[in-house]
């Protein structure tokens, strides 16, 4: 019958924390990505809420995304009309 030496004991679970490792950082980043997007949610609300308080209204420009360079007329009306509200 052979017996283990000291060198030799614990040598079949090399490795084993590394694929542990690797087994749980996507869990972990899912959860990073949940916990994000939970509070981008919450700060939408937040600023939401707080505009609503405050009385503010939205203007649509049809445009890209870029409204100010496509429609510089629409965007300058609105800038003057805000600022003498």
């Amino acid at each position: 019958m052979a017996t283990k030496s000291a060198d030799n004991v614990g040598h079949g679970e090399r490795g084993t924390a590394s694929v542990e490792l690797v087994a749980a950082v996507p869990f972990l980043l899912l959860a990073l990505a949940v916990a994000a997007q939970i509070a981008l949610a919450g700060q939408a609300l937040w600023s939401a809420s707080v505009a609503a308080r405050a009385g503010a209204h939205t203007v649509e420009v049809a445009s890209s995304h870029v409204a100010m360079i496509s429609h510089p007329h629409e965007v300058t009306e609105l800038i003057i009309a805000a600022a003498q509200a």
